[in-house]
């Protein structure tokens, strides 16, 4: 069901570890409950970014599903951007940040069941 060993990085070699409820299989990561995958910290700081993820949902009416955030997220408040699902608004994908600060709808358009 799930290969051994963290994730690395093909092109910078950081190294991403799988956490909790998430495995990795043939189709790539899955998550399970609260699993997650998080990677070691950048040796470099980040200015500005573009975040891309694709992910199939296992339910359109999952609620709150953060699949990809940027930022220490050490504690509560400290800055962050994500690309979250279902957070606001019914199958809404939203670019999400701390307290919503820098928080916006994206283009897409809404999942369809």
């Amino acid at each position: 069901r799930s290969r051994a060993g963290p994730l690395k990085d093909k092109i910078s070699g950081l190294e991403a570890h799988v956490q909790g409820g998430a495995f990795i299989d043939d189709d790539g990561l899955v998550f399970q409950a609260a699993g997650c995958v998080y990677s070691d910290k950048l040796g470099f700081a980040m200015t500005e970014k573009t975040l891309e993820v694709w992910v199939e949902l296992f339910s359109v009416d999952q609620r709150e599903v953060g699949v990809m955030s940027v930022g220490e997220m050490k504690d509560p408040g400290s800055p962050f951007d994500g690309i979250v699902y279902n957070q606001r608004h019914p199958s809404e994908w939203i670019s999400c940040s701390e307290f919503f600060a820098r928080s916006q709808a994206v283009a897409g358009g809404m999942e369809k069941r």
